[in-house]
């Protein structure tokens, strides 16, 4: 959907009366990451009823004429083009971008907050924001309490002081924090495996 008069365009999912409970479990998953939509997942606007139903008409395999009543719709922010598509692979690569790399970075961190599901057929690449974004929540679950056990490690690890100079932390809780505030192109992996002991023991005195 696209606002001609403001130069707005917004992604629409609509869908069916008795289907309309599909739409309202994607949108407690929205409010549930509320914190990450605009960073890893689109702005979710809401759920809406149409006043009058939009009418979906199209031939199926068959060559049989099919059409459906919409009734729900949802309205979230556009996000780009799936990353399956060759043309949007192709220009990535050109650019140097490592699709595959950010695609399993964005489904590592969504997984980190609790997101059970990592379909890779579900994923985007935001130019606008310059990494690949996760769509598409009416089969996915948010584990509560992976995610209150994430945000409280991301409220300690944003107030603990420095182990030498005493500062308060200055770095974003991982929950607002993305791949690209840190050193690019390093797997999780990588993260752990450059962590020296010294590092890992002053860690532990302070999660002690």
């Amino acid at each position: 959907m696209t606002l001609t008069g403001f130069g707005y365009t917004l992604m629409a999912k609509a869908t069916q009366g008795h289907k309309s409970e599909l739409l309202g479990h994607e949108l407690r998953t929205y409010r549930d990451l509320t914190d990450q939509q605009g960073v890893r997942i689109p702005v979710c606007l809401g759920v809406m009823r149409l006043e009058r139903p939009y009418v979906e008409s199209w031939i199926d395999e068959a060559g049989m004429p099919r059409c459906v009543a919409l009734t729900d719709m949802m309205l979230m922010s556009y996000v780009g083009r799936d990353i399956r598509s060759p043309r949007i692979r192709a220009g990535l690569r050109q650019r140097g971008n490592d699709v595959e790399g950010r695609a399993y970075i964005t489904q590592m961190e969504l997984w980190h907050l609790g997101l059970d599901s990592t379909g890779y057929n579900n994923l985007t690449w935001c130019e606008e924001l310059g990494r690949v974004m996760r769509v598409d929540f009416d089969h996915a679950h948010v584990d509560a309490v992976k995610r209150c056990i994430t945000c409280r490690s991301d409220r300690l690890n944003h107030r603990r002081p420095h182990p030498i100079t005493g500062k308060l932390a200055s770095r974003l809780p991982f929950a607002k924090l993305g791949w690209d505030d840190c050193t690019w192109g390093r797997s999780p992996f990588a993260q752990v495996r450059d962590v020296r002991p010294s590092d890992m023991a002053i860690e532990a005195l302070f999660l002690a």
